[in-house]
């Protein structure tokens, strides 16, 4: 057995990996939890020297020093578990050793939705008068008709919105699990939608949701946004996510 480095048996594990046709924001992810564990270790281990041993203190190390929130390092085990599998099964290195990493426990989902309240309180600190203000809280009924993921709220095109139907679709390629599907919104989401898109349709850019120069919004400003207006609104930061948007769904009429 020929003694390669964790760089080298990575770059074919990530090789294989694009082939399976993974959206570019999940390979970034993988190339950057790999950057993680190669410096916890300080040293660019081969195939001869890896251990056990060295992912279990690396779960310690993000759990105890980093404390990082249980899903996050569970997240980041699955990545190395898949990275260990494919050089076992390979043949470049001798031992399972990714048998034998120990699960962690995810604690209970206490993930609260919002309630009607809080989302009145929400939607009561965006100014609407302004463009980034209005086309936020067109975001927010979007997030809580639809469910969809920031990625896929982003990607969306202004062709994908279908009036007659009610519905948007979201195409393949920007959806995480790379299946193209219709999510549907409400008559007041509708409305809403119908008027932001009258007031940009002078961008002359396909994408649905835009900054106020008429360019796609970026993943951060929207969560970065919704951050900011939960503090405005005296609601607890960590709830105001896209996750506590799913919880919710669209449950309530405004």
């Amino acid at each position: 057995m020929d003694e390669l480095t964790l760089d080298e048996m990575f770059n074919k594990f990530m090789t294989f990996k694009k082939t399976e046709g993974l959206a570019p924001r999940t390979i970034d992810e993988y190339y950057k939890h790999f950057d993680n564990i190669k410096e916890f270790l300080e040293e660019n281990k081969t195939n001869k020297n890896i251990t056990v041993e060295d992912i279990q203190e690396y779960v310690g190390f993000m759990l105890h020093k980093k404390e990082l929130a249980p899903m996050t390092v569970i997240i980041r085990i699955r990545i190395m578990r898949a990275f260990i599998r494919y050089c076992f099964k390979k043949g470049f290195i001798n031992e399972p050793i990714h048998e034998d990493f120990k699960p962690i426990k995810a604690p209970e989902d206490t993930l609260e939705s919002f309630t009607p309240d809080k989302i009145r309180s929400l939607l009561s600190v965006i100014d609407e008068n302004l463009y980034t203000g209005f086309r936020d809280k067109v975001i927010v009924f979007v997030l809580l008709d639809t469910l969809v993921r920031i990625s896929e709220l982003v990607a969306m095109q202004r062709s994908n919105v279908d009036f007659k139907t009610g519905v948007i679709k979201n195409e393949a390629m920007g959806t995480k699990t790379r299946k193209a599907r219709e999510v549907p919104i409400s008559s007041k989401t509708g409305k809403l939608l119908r008027e932001y898109m009258k007031e940009t349709e002078d961008f002359y850019d396909d994408h649905l949701f835009l900054t106020y120069d008429g360019h796609q919004i970026k993943h951060a400003t929207v969560r970065i946004n919704l951050r900011d207006y939960g503090k405005k609104a005296g609601i607890n930061n960590k709830c105001v996510s896209r996750h506590t948007f799913k919880h919710t769904g669209a449950l309530f009429i405004f």
